[in-house]
Order: C-alpha cells, then sequence, then structure tokens
C-alpha cells in the first residue's frame, strides 16, 4: 500500500499499461510482422490487419458491434435522448 499520493499515481499508471497496454499495442505489433514493417503510418496498421485477418463476414460483425458499442455511449450518457 503505497504511503503518498505520488506512489499511489504510479500504481495507478502501472495498471492502466498492464490493462491496455496489450489491447492497443499488440495488434499493432502484429500488424508489423504481418506486414514485415512495410506500413506507411502507424494508425492504418489495426485496419490493414483486420482487411488481411478477417473474411468480410466478421470484418462486417466487427464493425457492425463497433458501431453499436459507440451508440451505446451515446445513450448512457444521456446525449441522444436528452429530454
Amino acid at each position: 500500500m503505497p504511503k503518498n499520493f505520488s506512489g499511489s499515481q504510479k500504481g495507478f499508471l502501472l495498471a492502466a499499461l498492464l490493462k491496455f497496454g496489450p489491447l492497443f499495442l499488440l495488434p499493432v505489433f502484429i500488424a508489423f510482422y504481418i506486414f514485415n514493417g512495410d506500413l506507411s503510418n502507424a494508425y492504418e496498421s489495426l485496419s490493414l490487419w483486420f482487411k488481411a485477418v478477417l473474411p468480410v463476414t466478421l470484418l462486417r460483425f466487427l464493425a457492425a458491434g463497433t458501431v453499436r458499442c459507440i451508440f451505446f455511449q451515446f445513450f448512457q450518457l444521456g446525449a441522444l435522448n436528452s429530454r
């Protein structure tokens, strides 16, 4: 248990890195390996990786799930159904 605020901040950042690091960094590393470092920018690595690995049907399900999650967040915040 950290005894000061600085220690608790460091623990929070470490926990966030361990939780979200593989989620965002692992697909980029896989895409870099698949395309042999032949990416023009890092922003298109995930979309190229999805197009290369997933069939079109699963790609459509992935897009539909992403749009559903975005709409769900808007509804949770009350942005679309405010009175």
